[in-house]
């Protein structure tokens, strides 16, 4: 309950972030509608998921397997069962957050082409490119490459195609250009008011296909830039460094809880046993990892400037792998016209990045 209120206090702050900030540079498409839907949807599934896995991690610390090592093996068991949740359960729900997808090759059969060939050049076999219609919700654009335990997948933002020239509104014409066809068979008296309007929104669809021709970046070769840096990743085993710097971690915290058995540090800080030694009933286990959470929590600012150093040393080795493979000026590019487009910091902090 303490994370589900944390969620339910931080909306009213996104709230103002997407209304306010991010509609005020333009870059909020979602309604009020949506963003209730998404964070009521986001509490709900992050609730259910923190239930299960502290119950089921309380259930195989009292079980207790191998005497006083138990702690290790309740870790190896409960570092499979977040593996399946991160990465076969929750990829699902990540699915309903970025949209509606359609298989790239239905929107533009030549960046489906040059992204094929350059999954051949490096070995990466997959068929499935998806484009995520994330504009409905935000101008932000962004790409993201799965592989993990034989899940491949890519996944491009449509608005990221646009900005790099790629009609992502082909299908939109055809179907204005199929209803027309249909209207011819309808009553003539009121055939030509409805041509006008057609004609109008034909107009309108294909000024917008005029402007994503002259884009501020054009190319698919940025796309191809783009992808072969996050292939970059998958070639150095980045996801697989972080899984391993994540398990060691919670082994840390695993060994922390089982020295915190030898004490009452938590039932003390939490109020359980009082000055003079007066006791309140309590589960030293849940007390215990309910204390660990809660000072994860409160330097979790700390923990995550070490994660991102970490970050952006695997980002520049990525980025020098499509460097490699002969995309680094069409990356940096990119890259430069997407940080403006984001408005995006171009020279942060170093203690910031």
């Amino acid at each position: 309950m303490y994370m589900s209120s944390a969620l339910i206090l931080h909306i009213p702050l996104k709230y103002y972030y997407n209304f306010f900030v991010e509609q005020k540079y333009g870059f909020n498409k979602r309604t009020k509608l949506v963003f209730f839907k998404d964070n009521l949807y986001i509490v709900l599934i992050t609730t259910l998921l923190l239930v299960i896995s502290f119950d089921f991690l309380v259930w195989l610390i009292d079980l207790r397997l191998f005497s006083e090592y138990y702690w290790i093996s309740a870790f190896a068991i409960f570092a499979v069962f977040g593996m399946i949740i991160t990465y076969a359960i929750f990829p699902v729900f990540i699915k309903i957050l970025i949209g509606s997808t359609v298989p790239l090759q239905e929107v533009d059969i030549d960046a489906y082409t040059a992204i094929e060939q350059l999954y051949q050049k490096c070995g990466f076999n997959t068929k499935k490119v998806l484009m995520s219609l994330r504009s409905k919700r935000s101008t932000h654009a962004n790409a993201f490459v799965m592989d993990m335990f034989g899940v491949k997948q890519v996944v491009l933002y449509d608005n990221l195609l646009q900005l790099a020239g790629i009609d992502t509104n082909a299908n939109k014409v055809k179907q204005l250009q199929n209803q027309d066809l249909k209207e011819q068979t309808d009553d003539r008296s009121l055939q030509t008011d409805k041509q006008d309007g057609r004609n109008n929104e034909l107009n309108q669809s294909r000024n917008e296909k005029l402007v994503i021709k002259d884009p501020k970046v054009s190319g698919i070769e940025k796309i191809v830039a783009v992808l072969a840096h996050e292939i970059g990743h998958q070639k150095y085993w980045h996801t697989y460094k972080l899984l391993v710097f994540v398990l060691v971690a919670v082994f840390f915290l695993f060994f922390i809880f089982s020295q915190l058995k030898k004490t009452d540090f938590f039932a003390i800080i939490f109020g359980f046993i009082g000055e003079i030694g007066e006791k309140i009933e309590y589960n030293q286990e849940f007390v215990n990892l309910f204390g660990i959470f809660v000072a994860i929590k409160s330097h979790l600012s700390l923990i995550m400037w070490i994660i991102n150093i970490l970050q952006r040393r695997l980002e520049n080795q990525a980025d020098q792998y499509a460097v490699k493979l002969g995309y680094g000026q069409a990356l940096g590019n990119f890259l430069i016209s997407m940080s403006k487009e984001n408005l995006s910091d171009l020279n942060p902090d170093p203690l910031y990045i």
